[in-house]
């Protein structure tokens, strides 16, 4: 069996890489410094790994971390980076750094966490600046008018037109005005609807997935009269009889009550601009030549 697997050419590929990775600076035996030949295990050191794996960059958290580690726990950080820093300089050595876009992606994500790491510090908002943001963004802290209604549902189909149906419920809403606040009548009449014969509490937009367009139309225009049967009125599945049982006009929170909210808003707004400022900083440092072919 091993020796059929020792003839597969995969294996002889693999093995002569492996052999390249252990041999590769034996190549290349003056191409290390005294300093490169050395691996220095420093407090700093131990505590930016602790960092980038938490990431997290509140150095004390991490210095109270590695002062209270018990010596086998720091044994193993100290191994763990002993191995990482290893690699990386074998890495290094064999030029895997160089043309490599998914490390170049790694390194710009490092540079960007940084870069955020450092504006994240900022917190001087002013009053003014959240009441300005309040005032220009009033949609993001409107609550939608509210409607609780029921209805009495007639189906548009080949057996029953749009005509046939209208007549259907205007005979109903003559026969039985009296009694259609009675559930219990209210439940035995009509088509059986694909939703929902009540709805409490629900803004226009959930209603509209329900029943279309031309029924919220309708709904708008009929809100201001609460406790009575009214219709027919048309939807995208039939006709219908409605209830408006209460109707809850579209509001703005108070700029208290959102508040906190809209301080996280611009302080994130904050922060983007002045990320994007000192990236163009960066790029003022370099000449930079566009190919005219492109």
């Amino acid at each position: 069996m091993w020796s059929k697997i020792i003839r597969e050419p995969l294996v002889h590929f693999l093995l002569a890489g492996f052999v390249l990775f252990l041999i590769y600076p034996l190549l290349r035996p003056d191409a290390r410094t005294d300093e490169e030949r050395s691996i220095r295990v420093t407090k700093e050191a131990l505590l930016t790994m602790m960092q980038y794996r938490g990431k997290s960059f509140r150095k004390e958290i991490y210095q109270e971390k590695l002062e209270a580690m018990d010596s086998a726990s720091l044994d193993r950080l100290i191994k763990d980076y002993i191995r990482d820093e290893v690699m990386y300089r074998r890495a290094r050595e064999m030029g895997l750094n160089e043309s490599d876009y998914v490390i170049r992606q790694r390194m710009i994500q490092k540079v960007d966490f940084l870069l955020e790491h450092e504006v994240d510090a900022i917190d001087g908002v002013s009053e003014d600046s959240l009441r300005s943001y309040f005032r220009s963004h009033q949609e993001l802290y409107s609550n939608p008018a509210l409607y609780t209604f029921r209805h009495i549902y007639f189906r548009v189909d080949e057996s029953n037109s749009t005509a046939i149906s209208i007549q259907k419920a205007e005979r109903l809403l003559r026969r039985y005005q009296s009694n259609l606040k009675n559930m219990e009548v209210i439940a035995n009449l009509g088509d059986r609807f694909l939703y929902h014969r009540n709805y409490i509490e629900r803004d226009l937009q959930f209603i509209k997935s329900h029943f279309g367009e031309i029924f919220v139309n309708e709904l708008i225009e009929k809100s201001g009269t609460v406790g009575v049967w009214q219709g027919p009125i048309v939807s995208d599945h039939g006709i219908h009889l409605i209830y408006i049982v209460k109707y809850k006009e579209a509001f703005l929170s108070p700029f208290e009550s959102v508040r906190e909210k809209i301080h996280e808003a611009v302080r994130a707004k904050v922060k983007s601009a002045l990320k994007a400022e000192i990236i163009e900083e960066l790029i003022d440092q370099y000449e930079i030549v566009v190919d005219p072919v492109l």
